[in-house]
This record gives structure tokens, C-alpha cells and sequence, in this order.
């Protein structure tokens, strides 16, 4: 008979390469310290050949590396709290992000002139990398998949279903390969061309509408403070302010 701890095991491990929202935000959740971020940077800048960047855990964003043609000069940023929030909550899918990350270090002398903004061509080959990874050290990559999965295309990342694909590509791309495994991550980036190619409608009509967006942004609709609920703090405060206005105006006569 099979006990519950063997059995959430179990659950756990079929669970690990899917990316939606209830297993990204609801299971399998781990704290990830600033130590455990460090362990982890650590082994993926040694299995990357490239010195341990500076660590910094304030970012706007939900991280970024500052790359350099010195490596030893690379800082890596990141934000904890916006990572949580899209479902980067245990080490493995922190340890994906950081793969990400570095990857771009890796990349910074590589131009693939597969499209023409370069910026989305550098993304998804810092994904690409990122799923050969995953499958060379059998990391479950369904909540990184999942918070990429859920970003908009903008001018410098492309559609996050795209960067989502890439990555389950790279897996299989790892797991087909005459092989059994790819040599060097490197190896891994002669697969990008099939990829984009396969995917390029998709890339044209995503860079489009980021274009267009540009051109003719949304209107804002303005707002009528009388039509909001009683309830609205908002409202509450700008009625409030006008009485006084009002109270003032009729003092003053």
C-alpha cells in the first residue's frame, strides 16, 4: 500500500514540468533565502565557466543582469517579492530564473540576426538555454514556464507563450537529440534558427501589435467621480474636499 508521503512525492514529480496557475501559485512552494540564491548563483556560474556576478536583491523588475564585455564585472538584480507573485516560489523555479539570467551573460558576444529586433531573438535564447539546462539537471521548470508564460510582448521581450515554447522545445530538442544529450549549451543555441523559423508568423504578428500599440496608444477614458460607488475611498475623499472648498468659498463672503 502506498503511503501519503509517497504518493505526494509521486504528485510532485508528475506535476513538475506543468505550468499553470494552481501549481505555480498553489503547490510546492519553498522559502528561497538570499543564502539558497547565492548557493544556486553559484552553481549555475560554475557550470557556466563565468565568475559569480555581484548580487543585488532590489530590482524594479523581477530581475535583470547588467552584462559586461569584463565578466568580472557582471551584477545580477533581482526582486523577491514580484518573483513570488508570478509564481517563482521554490528553488527550483528560482534556480530557472537565475539560469535566465545568466544565460544572457553568456550570449552578450552572440548576434543572431533571425529577426529584426534582436532584443526578443536574445530572450528566447536565454530560454532556449534555459530548458536545455532543465533537462541536463532534471529541475522542474513548470512555474518558471508559468511566469514567463503570463508576460505581455513588448519592445524588449516577446510574447511570454513564445518564451514558454522555446523552453519545452529545448527540452525535447535535449531529449531527441542522436545523443541522448547535448555536449554544451552552446550546441543547444543551433537549434534557435528551426525554432524561430517555425515560429515566425507568430513573431511578426506579436512585433506588430507591440508597433502599433506605440503608434496609437489606448485612450484613457476619464473617469466620473460622481458615478463611483458611495463605497470608493476615492470618491469619498474628492466629495469631501469639495465641501470644505465649499464651506471655505462661503466663509470668505
Amino acid at each position: 500500500m502506498i503511503d501519503d508521503n509517497t504518493m505526494n512525492k509521486w504528485m510532485k514529480h508528475t506535476r513538475r514540468h506543468e505550468a499553470n496557475i494552481f501549481n505555480a501559485l498553489f503547490y510546492d512552494q519553498e522559502a528561497v533565502n538570499e543564502e539558497a540564491v547565492h548557493t544556486i548563483l553559484s552553481r549555475v556560474a560554475s557550470f557556466f565557466d563565468l565568475p559569480i556576478p555581484l548580487l543585488h536583491g532590489q530590482c524594479e523588475s523581477m530581475a535583470k543582469i547588467m552584462t559586461s564585455d569584463d565578466t568580472n564585472q557582471c551584477e545580477l538584480y533581482y526582486n523577491m517579492g514580484m518573483l513570488n507573485d508570478m509564481g517563482i516560489n521554490n528553488l527550483d523555479a528560482m534556480h530557472l530564473c537565475l539560469v535566465h539570467e545568466m544565460a544572457h551573460q553568456v550570449l552578450r558576444d552572440y548576434r543572431f540576426r533571425l529577426f529584426h529586433n534582436e532584443r526578443w531573438i536574445q530572450e528566447l535564447a536565454a530560454d532556449l538555454i534555459v530548458g536545455a539546462y532543465s533537462q541536463i539537471h532534471d529541475i522542474a521548470s513548470g512555474k518558471y514556464k508559468y511566469a514567463v508564460s503570463i508576460q505581455k510582448a513588448s519592445l524588449t521581450h516577446p510574447d511570454g507563450l513564445l518564451r514558454k515554447s522555446v523552453i519545452d522545445f529545448s527540452r525535447q530538442s535535449y531529449e531527441l537529440s542522436s545523443e541522448g544529450r547535448l555536449e554544451t549549451i552552446h550546441q543547444s543555441l543551433r537549434t534557435l534558427p528551426y525554432f524561430i523559423f517555425s515560429h515566425f508568423d507568430e513573431l511578426r504578428k506579436g512585433w506588430n501589435q507591440v508597433c502599433d500599440e506605440l503608434e496609437h496608444p489606448p485612450v484613457v477614458q476619464r473617469t466620473n467621480i460622481e458615478d463611483l460607488p458611495d463605497s470608493n475611498l476615492l470618491k469619498q475623499m474628492v466629495l469631501k474636499y469639495k465641501q470644505q472648498k465649499t464651506a471655505e468659498n462661503e466663509d470668505n463672503r
